[in-house]
């Protein structure tokens, strides 16, 4: 891996892998396989069990471009934190044109997406990159619709926190930007990629969004996102993350960015889906009671927080509650016979990947 003086446009990927023994070369070889050669990746293992860090220094050994670490296991945010050191840790000279960009083990690039005119905006100093993404089936040979970007340069602020809808991923971060910031993942381990997008959106000068798609987001039964925790374990650190942002962004106030007040207004929505998600698993009144007792700060952001859960747990609500866990339930028995969900997928994912 290059580690001095980079006066040309590169890009480094930073890849937290974790158990992604079945995806994690499909991840590597979409990047290295770039019509643009001037990549690199560091692949930062997080203490995997399923063979993963061995096949992290196996494919490391067919390439050059590819830097391994090896960590105990601390999450997501962890592993991506500590590539973001490593990289800072191992370069000199100008970064002006260095971009860092994420890529999970479970996930792939575009084929033959950095080119012309992707590579062309890098050495234009933006801070920010954005490029549409999309999800696939487990194969990743069919894929949803991606949501429109509308391709403009934007300025930074309160007023640009909400133009990406894309995934964070497909963002190229610019390394002297975030290295002016400081800027790193918070310690959870759900939503740190919002927060962290948000504070992007917020400090940047500016930002250019491209429509062309880039990111290849794989749907699948063990991923994250369809094995998380519920309830207060669940939406207690995401709402303290929210509230911090808002705290940690108020030195950078100033006239043209605003002040950011963003992550109080999504801290208020998270605290009643907080609350309605405990009351559906069979959490108790009381252990809701209690917590915001301990956290006054959320009653303060959600005063009609008491009401809400006196409703939920109204004997009425319970029974609905429950109905609706039970067709949820039948719901997912009927999903899982294979064809259903192959129609299901037909839905889901009605574009057709075609490698170029």
């Amino acid at each position: 891996m290059r580690t001095v003086n980079r006066p040309q446009p590169s890009i480094t990927v930073i890849v937290p892998v974790y158990n992604c023994c079945r995806f994690l070369r499909q991840a590597v070889d979409s990047v290295l396989q770039q019509p643009f050669r001037d990549i690199d990746l560091i692949l930062v293992d997080d203490g995997s069990t399923d063979g993963s860090s061995l096949l992290c220094d196996e494919i490391a050994e067919t390439s050059d471009r590819i830097r391994v670490i090896h960590k105990e296991n601390g999450g997501v945010s962890s592993a991506r934190n500590v590539g973001l050191s490593d990289f800072f840790s191992n370069i000199s000279g100008d970064i002006t044109h260095s971009y860092i960009a994420f890529l999970d083990a479970d996930d792939a690039w575009a084929d033959s997406f950095f080119a012309g005119e992707q590579i062309e905006s890098l050495v234009k100093g933006y801070d920010l990159i954005g490029f549409s993404s999309c999800t696939c089936n487990h194969q990743l040979t069919c894929r949803s619709r991606t949501t429109p970007l509308i391709p403009a340069e934007y300025q930074g602020g309160v007023s640009s926190l909400w133009i990406y809808p894309g995934h964070f991923a497909a963002m190229l971060y610019r390394a002297a930007f975030l290295k002016v910031y400081d800027l790193h993942f918070y310690p959870i381990s759900a939503s740190e990629d919002k927060v962290f997008l948000m504070q992007c959106l917020y400090l940047a000068d500016r930002i250019k969004l491209d429509d062309n798609l880039l990111y290849l987001y794989r749907q699948h039964s063990t991923s994250t996102v369809h094995t998380r925790e519920m309830g207060i374990k669940y939406y207690g650190p995401i709402i303290d993350a929210y509230l911090k942002s808002d705290m940690d962004m108020a030195r950078w106030k100033t006239v043209a960015r605003g002040e950011l007040k963003e992550g109080r207004t999504l801290a208020k929505i998270y605290i009643e889906e907080m609350v309605c998600e405990h009351c559906k698993i069979g959490g108790t009144k009381e252990q809701m009671a209690r917590l915001l007792e301990e956290k006054p700060v959320y009653l303060n952001i959600r005063p009609d927080a008491p009401q809400l859960i006196h409703q939920l747990w109204a004997p009425k609500t319970i029974f609905k509650n429950r109905a609706r866990q039970f067709v949820v339930c039948v719901g997912r028995a009927i999903y899982s016979i294979p064809f259903v969900r192959k129609l299901a997928d037909r839905w889901r994912y009605p574009v057709r990947l075609v490698k170029r």
